[in-house]
């Protein structure tokens, strides 16, 4: 099943102010459902960012987004993982070891299985939220728009005409990758 990703900031406190705090949160749906909002959109996690916790190299959101990317990695392949989002091996006899390669949904050779397609948020969003480029800095605007960084005056993201380049840029997934390598993750 294609699947899609929001997320959004919520300014709950001080709407308008330097000082306004917001609630981050993470939804999924279908990229096939139709309805509406309430009755497609799960609702994933949520948290006021200001009351994460960051102690040394810890940070209480980038702890979920793993905890999630384990689960979206066993999503994919459609079975238990066997090992933890920290790719430690399920020890024999515990419940992680005794589901491990099992289909999370469905018998046999038809297991259900999900991949993320798409996924939506505002530029702030990525920035704060999911450790992207600073889209504030002229010469950054977005992740994958190199041609804007090289040269502001010629290659300006304001350049809105069909023959600019970023209009013309064509990622493959190896120029992707090497681009934007993302970090290691412990296999499934």
């Amino acid at each position: 099943m294609p699947i899609s990703l929001h997320g959004d900031g919520v300014p709950v406190t001080g709407v308008g102010r330097s000082w306004a705090k917001s609630y981050e949160a993470l939804t999924w749906t279908s990229c096939v459902a139709s309805g509406s909002t309430v009755d497609i959109f799960n609702f994933i996690v949520g948290m006021f960012k200001d009351a994460a916790c960051t102690i040394d190299d810890k940070n209480t959101w980038d702890e979920i987004l793993k905890q999630l990317l384990w689960s979206f990695r066993a999503l994919l392949r459609g079975e238990w993982p066997d090992r933890d989002d920290d790719g430690v091996l399920y020890r024999p006899g515990s419940q992680g070891y005794r589901r491990r390669y099992k289909p999370l949904c469905g018998e046999g050779n038809e297991k259900f299985k999900a991949v993320i397609v798409l996924t939506r948020a505002d530029l702030d969003f990525f920035f704060k939220s999911m450790h992207m480029q600073n889209f504030n800095l002229s010469r950054e605007p977005c992740n994958p728009c190199n041609h804007c960084n090289a040269n502001v005056s010629t290659r300006s993201w304001r350049d809105l005409r069909q023959a600019a380049a970023c209009f013309l840029t064509c990622w493959t997934p190896e120029l992707w990758n090497a681009q934007f390598a993302p970090p290691p993750v412990p296999p499934l």
